[in-house]
């Protein structure tokens, strides 16, 4: 997962895409496992995982490591999600 996300930094994946990266489409689990994995990998590689510096969380977009055109200003594009496909 995390070779996913570095990848395409800058790029937020959603659970979807995470999943689909790292176990196949044929995978039948549920998506909020990625969830667990991220919190396991921010507890592995952050100072302070609740306060995440390198695994960001974008609200409505999914997950995504700082870098490329940079995590903020994804943020604010909502037409992001659509074009990153």
């Amino acid at each position: 997962m995390l070779a996913t996300l570095a990848a395409q930094p800058g790029r937020a994946f959603s659970r979807l895409q995470l999943l689909e990266a790292t176990q196949g489409a044929a995978y039948e689990g549920y998506e909020r496992t990625i969830d667990a994995h991220i919190k396991n990998l921010r507890a592995k590689i952050e100072k302070d995982a609740k306060s995440p510096h390198y695994i960001e969380t974008i609200f409505g977009l999914g997950t995504a490591l700082p870098g490329g055109n940079g995590v903020n200003a994804l943020a604010f594009n909502p037409l992001f999600c659509f074009l990153s496909d």
